[in-house]
């Protein structure tokens, strides 16, 4: 699992520090991501005074959806080829 990193410079969104999680899958639904970035969050933003904090993920990863919905992180359905995948992977 993982907080806060700083986002690559070749990322279309990259003035900000992204926020993440990554749990093994039985660990999953026992809201243990979204007590993580909430704390996360609250670290960014009062403690080290952070003004942008992003996430993104795959489409299709409802579970991670689900958590930044759950953490008051807004959805944007705008998409972009992440330069560290190959073009068009489901990633």
């Amino acid at each position: 699992m993982y907080g806060l990193n700083k986002l690559r410079d070749d990322l279309p969104f990259a003035l900000g520090v992204e926020i993440g999680w990554r749990l093994s899958r039985d660990f999953w639904g026992k809201g243990y991501a979204s007590e993580a970035a909430i704390a996360a969050l609250e670290i960014g933003f009062r403690q080290l005074k952070l003004r942008k904090i992003v996430a993104f993920t795959a489409e299709h990863n409802l579970r991670s959806r689900a958590v930044m919905r759950r953490i008051g992180l807004g959805y944007l359905s705008e998409k972009f080829e992440h330069p560290g995948l190959l073009p068009g992977h489901s990633l």
